[in-house]
This record gives C-alpha cells, structure tokens and sequence, in this order.
C-alpha cells in the first residue's frame, strides 16, 4: 500500500483514539451505527460487563446482540482503540489482513479463529462475531458493503462466514482502488467504487472454486470409504500419497489428518444442531470410537462440551 493509505490509516486512529475517551461519543456512535442501540444501551452498562470498559480483551455476551447497519461502502480500519464486542450486521463485511494478523471470536461460543497476512474474511447479514484488538504491528481493513450492492449472482449462506487467501495479483490490485475510490471525496455518486467491488469479489470466489477443488473431493472420498486414509485418498483422486497431500496443505491449510477432524467437527455440529441424536450416536455417526473421544476434540475446538453446544444453538 502507498504512502497516502499509511496516512489514511494514522487518520483512523487519530479518530478512533479520540470518540472512545467520551462516554458521550461512544453513545453517538452506538445511536448511529447500531439498528437495536435504545435497547442495547439498556443493558450496556450492566454489572461487570459495561461496554464503556475499553480495557477489556475478551468479548462478553450481553442480553441484547447489537446489530450494526450502514447504507453506504466504505473501507475502515480496526483500530487499536477498539474493544472486542459481539455483534452481528444488517449488511456485508469483507475483513482485510494487510499485514500481521486478526484474531476473531465466533459467536456464541467464543471460539477463537485467526486469519494471517494477505486472508480475506467475508461475513454475511446476521453472521456474529467479535474482532480482537489490534496488536501494533496489525493492519486490518474492513470494508462495509450494504446488501444492495452486493453482486446478486455470488451465493452466500445466510449467516455464514467465508475465508479467502490473496493468492490473485488482481484481487490486490483490485482492493487497492477499491480503497482509492472509497476515500476520495465526490460531488456525484461513485459506481467506480461498486464496480471495483464487485471484480474484487468475483476474483475471490473464482480462487476459491479452485481452492476448494480438492477439499470437496476429500469430502466425496469420506463419504464412500470408512476408515478414510491417505492412501486411500490419493488412489481415489489418482495421486501420489506425497502430491495429494502438499496439495490439500497448499489449498486447504491443513493436513490430511486435520482435514479429516475437521470435516467429522462440522458434521458433529450439524447433528447436534438439527437432529435429537444422542451425544453417543453423534460420535459413532462420525467417525469416533465413542464419545469421549467426540467430548474431547469437540471441547478443544469449541470451548464447550457438544450437549453444552447444542443447549447454546436451541
């Protein structure tokens, strides 16, 4: 990024570092970006968990979700000077890692997940979430994108939450005048700026088909074969045991072994979300020797037991 983007961003903090030492200008903020603030506010500043407590390095779950809204596109900065909070959006959100890292909470369980350098993190109306402060040498970038301007012909899951990897020279170059558009002042409306928008997001998803090539034929290959192998796995897509693996490691980021737990955790997840299966047969109908194992992998993962999980999501 060039030398005006260093300034814009010294701008943000300047700001930010500012509104948060007035209880007053953090009001106005909660008034003017949250759908729910009059009664977020009400519980706001409740016993130990005030949400006018920028000290604080975890987020806390209040009564009340705050919900942020916004009718316009606009690139911001995650700021030092900002606290952790759970929250969801009326709108898009497409997270940024310029350099250095952003550490997320998943919402409600508190899990946590961390996107590396040059990773894009898309964010769907009503996915909940809470953003680690920034460490010093961490610029994160996100960009606001209100539902009416989203390309129509990219498919999201309702609440769902997206990563990408910045492997495409375009997408960089395309996210680069995307934030020229968004901050420079116009007399007139700016369609440069949307459609910056939607050749970045296309480039990302196009990527992403590639990338998730292999990992939907790791998917196909579990469920024909049981127990799954590496073996196995490279005979049923027509590689070498050593080629399939560096190339389930370079698109997915995992190893085969954590690939595996990880698809068994997601589908753990969704049957203790939509089924009255016990916890036993949960574990059985994914892979697990018996429960304790599921107990144990699930509680490193999510910070929870599965029957505590499914009492969270019911």
């Amino acid at each position: 990024m060039n030398v005006r983007f260093g300034k814009l961003m010294e701008l943000h903090e300047k700001e930010d570092g500012e509104y948060v030492k007035s209880r007053e200008a953090v009001i106005g903020k909660i008034k003017e970006e949250f759908e729910n603030a009059e009664e977020f506010l009400k519980v706001a500043d409740s016993a130990a968990k005030s949400f006018f407590d920028y000290s604080v390095t975890e987020p806390k779950v209040y009564a009340v979700l705050p919900v942020r809204k916004s009718d316009r596109l606009y690139v911001k900065k995650h700021t030092s000077s900002q606290r952790p909070y759970f929250h969801t959006h009326s709108f898009y959100e497409l997270i940024y890692v310029v350099k250095g890292k952003c550490v997320q909470f998943v919402y409600p369980c508190g899990k946590k997940t961390v996107l590396r350098e040059k990773s894009f993190c898309l964010l769907s109306p009503g996915a909940a979430h809470a953003i680690a402060k920034c460490g010093e040498k961490d610029v994160v970038l996100k960009l606001v994108i209100p539902c009416g301007i989203f390309p129509k012909t990219l498919k999201t899951d309702d609440g769902g939450i997206l990563t990408f990897k910045d492997d495409s020279e375009k997408a960089g170059f395309y996210l680069q005048n995307l934030i020229q558009e968004t901050t420079v002042k116009r007399d007139y409306d700016n369609p440069a700026a949307e459609n910056w928008l939607s050749l970045l997001l296309i480039e990302l998803f196009r990527e992403s088909k590639r990338e998730n090539a292999i990992g939907e034929k790791l998917l196909t290959y579990i469920e024909r074969n049981f127990p799954p192998s590496l073996k196995g796995f490279s005979s049923f897509v027509g590689y070498s045991q050593g080629y399939a693996a560096r190339l389930l490691k370079r698109e997915t980021g995992k190893n085969f072994t954590e690939n595996i737990m990880s698809l068994r955790l997601k589908k753990a997840e969704e049957l203790l979300r939509n089924t009255d299966l016990s916890v036993e047969n949960v574990s059985l109908e994914v892979g697990f020797a018996n429960s304790s194992g599921l107990y144990k992998t699930f509680y490193q993962n999510y910070g929870m037991t599965p029957s505590e999980f499914r009492k969270s999501v019911r």
